[in-house]
């Protein structure tokens, strides 16, 4: 059901997010379908939180997932919440319209979603707490691209980035000025491209 008839702007532009990823995925499949699955061959993407220990647990990990809070949620999934979260993964905070925030109060609103949402931020909570869980990063050998926005809070830039690049010294670093946790969806054309252009060995040019 489509309340706005597509009229959305928000729809619009994650629409055209979807498209563009869509196309970086099937190039990525044509180029990659008949190669070997070996470590040394195959490039991998990474956004900044995939491997180290997360410095400080956000707010969306913590009072969700608190054993007096977690039933309430799994069944009601307060607006609030919501629009905390996407405030926190936006670095461009003007980015963060209405319709953002309607939309993903919309998809946690379907049947399933809400227990599901729970689900994973109690995986993700008892994650953050493991001082392994960067364990065999360093043994990463294809070729490895990282995407990180400058305002993530959820994995601090400041803090974080220079450990990533420590443990990961033959890898691209992709820094997005401004962005946040997301950059994939904030700024979704330049990600999109850059992922492009690492993925097939290219340079390319404005509007390939």
């Amino acid at each position: 059901r489509n309340p706005d008839n597509g009229k959305s702007p928000f729809r619009y532009r994650a629409a055209r997010s979807r498209i563009v990823w869509r196309i970086v995925h099937h190039r990525i499949e044509r180029r990659f379908r008949n190669s070997p699955r070996r470590s040394g061959n195959n490039p991998n993407l990474a956004d900044g939180g995939a491997g180290m220990r997360l410095p400080a647990k956000p707010w969306l990990l913590k009072f969700p997932t608190n054993g007096l809070v977690r039933p309430f949620v799994r069944s009601v999934m307060p607006r609030y919440f919501i629009n905390k979260a996407v405030h926190e993964v936006y670095g461009d905070q003007s980015k963060v319209t209405k319709e953002v925030v309607d939309r993903y109060f919309e998809l946690s609103q379907r049947e399933g979603n809400k227990s599901a949402w729970i689900d994973i931020f109690m995986i993700m909570k008892e994650y953050s707490k493991r001082e392994d869980l960067s364990k065999g990063l360093t043994d990463i050998h294809c070729p490895i691209m990282v995407m990180w926005g400058t305002k993530d809070i959820w994995v601090p830039y400041t803090t974080e980035f220079p450990k990533w690049q420590k443990a990961l010294p033959y890898a691209t670093f992709k820094v997005y000025e401004g962005a946040g946790h997301i950059p994939m969806e904030e700024i979704p054309e330049v990600t999109a491209y850059d992922a492009t252009a690492f993925l097939t060995g290219k340079k390319l040019t404005a509007g390939s």
